[in-house]
Parts: C-alpha cells; structure tokens; sequence
C-alpha cells in the first residue's frame, strides 16, 4: 500500500512540472496571438500630402486678331469656402502665349489683386486699360496662388472680356478653361480641370473630385 501511494506521489510531481515547463516555453517562444498584434501598421495619418496651390488658364478661344489676341486674364482669386477670406496670384511661373503680339504680355499683370475690376467683388463695370496679361487665342499661363486650395473653396478668374476699351467697342468674351495642381510644371501628371467658361468673372467651387490625394513621396 505504502509503495502504491508513493507511486501515484510520483506521477502527480511529474506531471506537474511538465505542465509548468510547457507553459514556460510557450511565453519563452512568443507564439501566442497576443504576441503578433504587437508590430506597427502605419495609417493614412502617416502619409503627407501635397497642397494643391497652381492655377493654369488656357485661352480656348482660338482668337488671333486685334490688338490684345484671344483671352485677357486681370486676376485669379481665392475664397476660402470656410471663411470668406480671399487671395490671389502670387506669382507667375509659367507664361506661352499663343501669338506674340500687343502690348499686354506681362505675366505678372496676372498676379495680386484685380486692376481691370478696380470694384470687384462687383464686376459689373471694368476698365480694359488697366493690367491685365493677354493669352494670345490659344496660350496659357501658370500662376502660384498665396494660399492652398481645397475643397469648399471658390476659384475666380476675372477676364476683360466686355469691358470697354476707352470709351470705344468693348473687348469680345473669350472662353477660359481653368485646371489646378500640386506642381508647377506645365507637363506634369497632375492638373486637374476644373471647368471652362466665359468673362468678365469664371467662377468654380471645388470638391473633392478636384484634388485627388497626391502622396508627397
């Protein structure tokens, strides 16, 4: 009897420090699922993106007569659709015009505040003599804006067509097709076009079928 109590004793020690050394190893080896939930995924919140801040105007009027060819661009601005606050064109970065004729070829006439539109927001009245950039009927220019766009937000391109030209015959409404872009770059992959129309104001609200997410890397 003694000896078969010391031998069941026996069995159950055994079985015991089996049991304690199996579960030893299993935390040793990092098998558990516990232990693969601990690696890094990154998220979108990883991801930079870049400003959409370049406005393109091409002069889709094919207009090459008078004195000032095609499509006159006085001003490009920006309303902040959460605010009502405006910018406009910082800087030109890219000017071909179609025809190079006529006084008015000077890309940064195109930037800062309106001149033709010395009223704006009211355009019902504009005075062509005043700064404005021809686009020669078939020409366009790149301006950089002073602020990033987004969506909610209201694009303006304010162009001289109907507006008199000292006292004579007013300037003939040419049509503008506007796009907007991450980069400067006439050729890159990255314009989107946002609409066409007609002066003296081409207005567009962008959503966010305008400025798909480009990756800044």
């Amino acid at each position: 009897m003694k000896k078969l109590l010391l031998l069941l004793f026996t069995l159950a020690a055994l079985g015991f420090a089996v049991g304690c050394e199996l579960e030893s190893d299993a935390d040793a080896d990092a098998t558990t699922a516990n232990d693969t939930g601990t690696i890094d995924t990154p998220t979108d919140n990883t991801v930079t993106y870049l400003d959409y801040r370049y406005v393109r105007l091409d002069d889709l009027s094919n207009n090459q007569d008078g004195e000032d060819p095609g499509a006159d661009i006085d001003a490009v601005i920006l309303t902040k659709g959460g605010t009502g606050a405006t910018s406009y064109a910082l800087n030109s970065v890219d000017y071909s015009p179609g025809v190079t004729a006529g006084d008015n070829q000077v890309p940064s006439d195109a930037t800062g505040a309106p001149d033709a539109f010395a009223a704006y927001p009211d355009t019902t009245t504009c005075n062509a003599d005043e700064g404005f950039v021809t686009l020669g009927g078939f020409g366009y220019i790149i301006l950089e804006m002073g602020d990033k766009m987004e969506a909610g937000d209201t694009i303006t391109v304010l162009e001289v067509g109907g507006c008199d030209y000292g006292g004579s015959n007013p300037a003939k409404v040419e049509t503008v097709q506007v796009q907007v872009s991450v980069a400067d770059s006439a050729t890159n992959p990255h314009w989107q076009v946002v609409g066409s129309g007609q002066g003296p104001a081409i207005a567009f609200t962008l959503d966010a079928n305008d400025l798909p997410l480009v990756p800044a890397n």
